[in-house]
């Protein structure tokens, strides 16, 4: 059994009748590799069944409260079961990137049953040269980038002949438990847990201009003065005021309110293209996916007449992990709140304010308290926390009201190795993250055997097209390769 966290119950309470608070993952399989040469149900159900004991939160279901007076408990669910949660879809033969993509989208925007664990992999057939793909998905409040990678450690092996199960299936309790035991949990653990917020309150004051979109919020530069004073005094921090940045965002056509459809569609990039960018550019590799993804919105936008005057705000999720935490699940994320050069028309001129600005906001990062975000969530009272947070969701997105940021642009290193599921070689490995009312693009990025995939996520109501975001960013990539061979050729004129 295990109390949900604050920063954990955020993502349980975004979900609503138009969003969803998941995040996904598509792969693309060869399973000629694989036993018999085939990929099927039922080896994959075996394969979770084997793999259960090293998944707690495959095994874990949402107990809530009554009145909602605490934000809740994870227990193990007495019964689980795979036939549920391990599911077969089709797209008609032979499929290909267009027909996955659009089944992908649409199981994307499904809501999970939440009197169930709160998870699901769909195997897909009907893809054109023999290729299987796997859809799965998991709730946010139980995972982040770094426990999600955990997650495919468990379920993904390094070669076709996989591994032994681990000892010891977990045996399944009898039943949940009370909610009269959860409710004396919740009642013995605060002033514990009220204790921990006076000791963390003047810090989080001093530090108020850390938090993600808080340059939307008036009144966070006074309140953050004011704080370090009162930090100064109470606990001797004397690092310097992080101002936030200034103001909300400008106004784009994926800022309104979510319709409910969601459309997905991915990018596929070369990772050494991207390397001999950085290379020769003297960038990084986050710098140059900032790039593309600020050069794939722009094309968007000049394409309906919409080229900003000035740079779109895009929150980029940060891991805060230690490794002490590694194998804890649920979220140990900050965010940084950085612009992206969508205002200028050149692609040496967007990589420049690129690195510039990921400097900046990396800077800022290194200052904030690492569980920042998490402290702050945790001072609401929970019986007010999901009303707190769907009122303020319900306020994005408004006619009049300027979102904190534009759009969520995610970088997730993944292995440069080859993967496989029950024998079968994965190819591709794509990430889906969701939006949000006033925030209708996700642009998530995951590196994987030299390749470098994006996930786009959209409203297609705000965002028509949006395979324009994809031509864009190929485009970029163009350009920025011939301003590494001209640097290359240059330096080697030098030596």
């Amino acid at each position: 059994m295990r109390r949900l966290a604050s920063l954990d119950a955020v993502f349980l309470a975004h979900e609503g009748e138009r969003t969803v608070g998941h995040v996904s993952l598509l792969a693309v399989l060869d399973p000629s590799t694989a036993p018999g040469g085939e990929l099927t149900l039922g080896a994959l159900r075996d394969l979770l069944r084997d793999r259960i004991a090293l998944l707690p939160p495959f095994r874990w279901r949402l107990v809530e409260l009554p009145l909602r007076v605490d934000h809740g408990y994870w227990a193990e669910d007495p019964d689980l079961d795979l036939d549920h949660h391990v599911r077969e879809a089709w797209v008609e033969a032979p499929g290909g990137d267009a027909e996955l993509t659009a089944l992908a989208g649409r199981l994307f925007a499904e809501r999970m049953d939440r009197a169930r664990p709160l998870w699901q992999v769909w195997l897909v057939r009907g893809l054109a040269d023999g290729r299987v793909a796997l859809v799965s998905k998991v709730h946010h409040a139980l995972v982040d980038g770094v426990s999600g990678a955990e997650i495919l450690g468990a379920i993904f092996d390094l070669g076709p002949e996989g591994r032994d199960a681990p000892d010891g299936a977990p045996v399944a309790p009898s039943s949940l438990p009370r909610r009269t035991r959860l409710l004396w949990e919740s009642a013995r653990s605060l002033p514990e847990r009220a204790r921990t917020s006076a000791r963390v309150l003047p810090g989080l004051a001093a530090h108020v201009g850390g938090l993600p979109g808080s340059g939307w919020m008036p009144g966070s530069r006074a309140a953050g003065r004011i704080g370090r004073r009162l930090s100064r005094v109470t606990t001797g921090d004397d690092r310097p005021l992080l101002e936030p940045p200034v103001g909300a965002a400008p106004e784009t056509p994926f800022s309104g309110r979510l319709s409910g459809e969601l459309r997905f569609v991915r990018a596929r990039l070369d990772l050494d293209e991207i390397k001999r960018v950085k290379s020769a550019l003297d960038a990084t590799v986050n710098d140059v996916v900032v790039a593309l993804a600020s050069a794939g919105v722009r094309y968007w936008l000049e394409a309906v007449d919409r080229a900003p005057d000035e740079p779109l705000l895009a929150l980029v999720p940060v891991s805060v992990r230690t490794p002490e935490q590694f194998g804890t699940f649920g979220n140990r994320i900050n965010g940084m709140v950085v612009p992206l050069p969508t205002n200028l028309r050149e692609p040496a001129e967007r990589l420049a304010a690129s690195r510039a600005t990921m400097t900046t906001a990396k800077r800022r990062q290194r200052a904030t308290p690492a569980d920042l975000l998490r402290d702050v969530t945790r001072m609401l009272p929970a019986v007010a926390f999901t009303p707190s947070i769907k009122l303020a969701l319900r306020a994005f997105g408004r006619a009049g009201i300027r979102p904190p940021m534009n759009l969520i642009v995610s970088n997730v290193p993944g292995p440069q190795f080859p993967l496989y599921c029950a024998g079968a070689r994965i190819e591709t490995l794509v990430p889906l993250s969701p939006v949000t009312h006033g925030v209708g693009m996700n642009i998530t990025v995951m590196s994987y055997c030299g390749r470098v995939d994006a996930g786009i996520v959209v409203d297609p109501t705000q965002v028509p097209g949006v395979e324009l975001v994809v031509d864009g960013m190929r485009r970029e990539l163009a350009a920025l390769l011939e301003l590494a061979a001209d640097a290359e050729a240059t330096d080697a004129s030098t030596r």
